[in-house]
């Protein structure tokens, strides 16, 4: 939460949308990350949904931004997310 906090707060007014990527990408990956381990933690599992929520909200901040640009980086973004299921 906190690199993805930064970077987000670091490009929030870039044109390019590739910083709301990165942050959808870090935030998925500790939702997997959150999945895999969380054991008889039951609190993880809600700070793992919080970071899908937070995710699918930065995916679309970069949607709205520019939409030729992302789209090819976005299909890059879930693919990658995908493949580490």
């Amino acid at each position: 939460f906190l690199v993805s906090g930064i970077v987000g707060l670091v490009t929030r007014k870039s044109e390019s949308g590739k910083g709301c990527i990165a942050c959808c990408v870090m935030l998925w990956l500790g939702y997997l990350l959150s999945r895999a381990v969380a054991g008889s933690f039951s609190d993880l599992k809600i700070w793992g949904m919080l970071a899908l929520i937070f995710g699918a909200i930065y995916l679309f901040s970069a949607l709205q931004s520019k939409k030729g640009l992302v789209i090819g980086t976005v299909v890059t973004a879930v693919l990658f997310a995908l493949s580490l299921v």
